[in-house]
Protein backbone atom coordinates (compact mmCIF):
# COMPACT_ATOMS: atom_id res chain seq x y z
CA UNK A 1 0.00 0.00 0.00
CA UNK A 2 1.15 3.34 -0.80
CA UNK A 3 1.94 5.62 1.96
CA UNK A 4 -0.13 8.59 2.41
CA UNK A 5 1.20 11.68 3.83
CA UNK A 6 0.22 11.88 7.39
CA UNK A 7 0.00 8.20 8.05
CA UNK A 8 2.93 6.39 9.44
CA UNK A 9 3.75 2.92 8.54
CA UNK A 10 3.26 0.31 11.17
CA UNK A 11 6.49 -0.71 12.64
CA UNK A 12 7.66 -4.12 11.58
CA UNK A 13 8.67 -6.33 14.41
CA UNK A 14 12.31 -7.19 14.41
CA UNK A 15 13.24 -10.73 13.48
CA UNK A 16 13.50 -13.18 16.46
CA UNK A 17 16.91 -13.35 18.03
CA UNK A 18 18.18 -16.76 18.99
CA UNK A 19 18.97 -17.38 22.69
CA UNK A 20 22.42 -16.23 23.56
CA UNK A 21 24.89 -19.09 24.04
CA UNK A 22 25.65 -20.10 27.62
CA UNK A 23 28.85 -18.74 28.84
CA UNK A 24 31.55 -21.40 29.40
CA UNK A 25 32.37 -21.97 33.07
CA UNK A 26 35.62 -20.62 34.24
CA UNK A 27 38.61 -22.88 34.79
CA UNK A 28 38.09 -22.81 38.54
CA UNK A 29 34.52 -24.04 38.28
CA UNK A 30 35.58 -26.76 35.86
CA UNK A 31 38.20 -28.01 38.34
CA UNK A 32 35.62 -28.19 41.10
CA UNK A 33 33.19 -30.18 38.97
CA UNK A 34 35.72 -32.71 37.76
CA UNK A 35 35.96 -35.96 39.69
CA UNK A 36 39.48 -36.80 40.79
CA UNK A 37 40.88 -40.07 39.43
CA UNK A 38 40.36 -43.03 41.78
CA UNK A 39 43.21 -43.50 44.21
CA UNK A 40 45.09 -46.77 44.21
CA UNK A 41 44.17 -49.01 47.17
CA UNK A 42 46.62 -48.86 50.02
CA UNK A 43 48.61 -52.02 50.65
CA UNK A 44 46.96 -54.27 53.18
CA UNK A 45 48.99 -54.77 56.29
CA UNK A 46 49.43 -58.33 57.64
CA UNK A 47 47.71 -57.31 60.87
CA UNK A 48 44.59 -56.24 58.99
CA UNK A 49 44.58 -59.52 57.06
CA UNK A 50 44.95 -61.54 60.26
CA UNK A 51 42.11 -59.62 61.90
CA UNK A 52 39.89 -60.29 58.88
CA UNK A 53 40.67 -64.02 59.05
CA UNK A 54 39.97 -64.15 62.80
CA UNK A 55 36.66 -62.37 62.25
CA UNK A 56 35.72 -64.83 59.50
CA UNK A 57 36.58 -67.82 61.72
CA UNK A 58 34.57 -66.35 64.59
CA UNK A 59 31.59 -66.00 62.26
CA UNK A 60 31.94 -69.62 61.12
CA UNK A 61 32.23 -70.83 64.71
CA UNK A 62 29.12 -68.89 65.68
CA UNK A 63 27.27 -70.33 62.71
CA UNK A 64 28.31 -73.87 63.68
CA UNK A 65 27.31 -73.35 67.30
CA UNK A 66 23.96 -71.90 66.26
CA UNK A 67 23.30 -74.81 63.92
CA UNK A 68 24.21 -77.34 66.62
CA UNK A 69 21.93 -75.58 69.08
CA UNK A 70 18.99 -75.42 66.70
CA UNK A 71 19.25 -79.05 65.59
CA UNK A 72 20.15 -80.43 69.03
CA UNK A 73 23.50 -81.83 67.96
CA UNK A 74 25.75 -82.49 70.93
CA UNK A 75 28.35 -84.88 72.28
CA UNK A 76 27.74 -88.51 71.47
CA UNK A 77 26.23 -90.37 74.39
CA UNK A 78 26.70 -94.11 74.69
CA UNK A 79 23.63 -96.15 74.00
CA UNK A 80 21.80 -97.68 76.90
CA UNK A 81 22.97 -101.22 76.15
CA UNK A 82 26.66 -100.28 76.10
CA UNK A 83 26.55 -98.35 79.38
CA UNK A 84 24.74 -101.15 81.18
CA UNK A 85 27.16 -103.78 79.88
CA UNK A 86 30.22 -101.72 80.83
CA UNK A 87 28.87 -101.06 84.33
CA UNK A 88 29.19 -104.73 85.25
CA UNK A 89 32.88 -105.16 84.36
CA UNK A 90 36.29 -104.05 85.59
CA UNK A 91 39.15 -103.43 83.20
CA UNK A 92 42.72 -104.02 84.40
CA UNK A 93 45.55 -102.77 82.22
CA UNK A 94 48.58 -105.00 81.82
CA UNK A 95 52.02 -103.44 81.36
CA UNK A 96 53.47 -103.38 77.85
CA UNK A 97 55.38 -106.62 77.31
CA UNK A 98 58.07 -107.53 74.77
CA UNK A 99 59.19 -111.01 73.84
CA UNK A 100 61.99 -112.37 71.65
CA UNK A 101 60.50 -115.05 69.42
CA UNK A 102 62.73 -117.57 67.60
CA UNK A 103 62.12 -117.67 63.85
CA UNK A 104 64.57 -120.06 62.23
CA UNK A 105 68.06 -118.54 62.41
CA UNK A 106 66.94 -115.14 63.66
CA UNK A 107 64.83 -113.71 66.46
CA UNK A 108 61.74 -111.57 65.98
CA UNK A 109 60.41 -109.19 68.58
CA UNK A 110 56.78 -109.22 69.73
CA UNK A 111 55.36 -106.20 71.55
CA UNK A 112 51.89 -106.45 73.13
CA UNK A 113 49.71 -104.22 75.28
CA UNK A 114 46.72 -105.95 76.85
CA UNK A 115 43.70 -105.26 79.05
CA UNK A 116 41.97 -107.89 81.16
CA UNK A 117 38.18 -107.72 81.50
CA UNK A 118 37.01 -109.04 84.88
CA UNK A 119 33.54 -109.43 86.43
CA UNK A 120 32.28 -106.31 88.22
CA UNK A 121 32.10 -107.84 91.70
CA UNK A 122 35.92 -108.20 91.96
CA UNK A 123 38.14 -105.71 93.79
CA UNK A 124 40.27 -103.79 91.28
CA UNK A 125 43.19 -103.38 93.72
CA UNK A 126 43.28 -107.11 94.36
CA UNK A 127 43.56 -107.84 90.63
CA UNK A 128 46.15 -105.07 90.17
CA UNK A 129 48.34 -106.70 92.82
CA UNK A 130 48.43 -109.89 90.72
CA UNK A 131 49.44 -108.14 87.46
CA UNK A 132 53.22 -108.67 87.91
CA UNK A 133 52.70 -112.39 88.55
CA UNK A 134 50.43 -112.69 85.52
CA UNK A 135 53.03 -110.91 83.35
CA UNK A 136 55.75 -113.29 84.59
CA UNK A 137 53.62 -116.35 83.80
CA UNK A 138 52.79 -114.97 80.36
CA UNK A 139 56.47 -114.44 79.55
CA UNK A 140 57.31 -118.04 80.51
CA UNK A 141 54.38 -119.41 78.45
CA UNK A 142 55.28 -117.27 75.41
CA UNK A 143 58.68 -119.01 75.27
CA UNK A 144 56.84 -122.06 73.90
CA UNK A 145 55.23 -120.06 71.06
CA UNK A 146 57.09 -119.58 67.79
CA UNK A 147 56.97 -116.47 65.58
CA UNK A 148 55.27 -118.42 62.77
CA UNK A 149 52.34 -119.12 65.15
CA UNK A 150 51.66 -115.38 65.49
CA UNK A 151 50.91 -114.52 61.86
CA UNK A 152 47.48 -113.19 60.93
CA UNK A 153 44.31 -113.29 62.98
CA UNK A 154 45.29 -116.64 64.45
CA UNK A 155 48.26 -114.93 66.13
CA UNK A 156 45.95 -112.63 68.09
CA UNK A 157 43.93 -115.66 69.19
CA UNK A 158 47.11 -117.45 70.34
CA UNK A 159 48.22 -114.45 72.41
CA UNK A 160 44.77 -114.06 73.96
CA UNK A 161 44.59 -117.74 74.92
CA UNK A 162 48.10 -117.70 76.46
CA UNK A 163 47.29 -114.59 78.52
CA UNK A 164 43.85 -115.89 79.57
CA UNK A 165 45.34 -119.21 80.68
CA UNK A 166 48.12 -117.49 82.67
CA UNK A 167 45.68 -115.03 84.30
CA UNK A 168 43.18 -117.74 85.22
CA UNK A 169 46.00 -119.84 86.70
CA UNK A 170 47.25 -116.95 88.88
CA UNK A 171 43.83 -115.59 89.88
CA UNK A 172 42.21 -118.94 90.71
CA UNK A 173 39.26 -119.18 91.71
CA UNK A 174 38.51 -115.98 89.73
CA UNK A 175 38.24 -116.12 85.97
CA UNK A 176 39.02 -113.56 83.28
CA UNK A 177 36.01 -112.71 81.08
CA UNK A 178 38.02 -111.45 78.07
CA UNK A 179 41.51 -110.47 77.06
CA UNK A 180 41.50 -107.30 74.96
CA UNK A 181 44.51 -106.59 72.72
CA UNK A 182 45.34 -102.88 72.46
CA UNK A 183 48.56 -103.29 70.49
CA UNK A 184 50.32 -106.26 68.93
CA UNK A 185 53.43 -105.70 66.83
CA UNK A 186 55.66 -108.46 65.47
CA UNK A 187 58.95 -107.21 64.00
Amino acid sequence: MPETPGTAAAPVPPPPVPFPPRPLPSARLRAEREVPPPALPAERSPLRLILMLVAALACLAGLGWGTATVFGIGPVKPSRGISQAAAGHIYVKMPAMEFAMPDGLRFRQLRVRLVLEMPGDVDRDLIASYVPRIANTVSSRMADVGADDLNGAEGVTVVKSVVAHAANQELRPLRVRKVLVQEMLLR
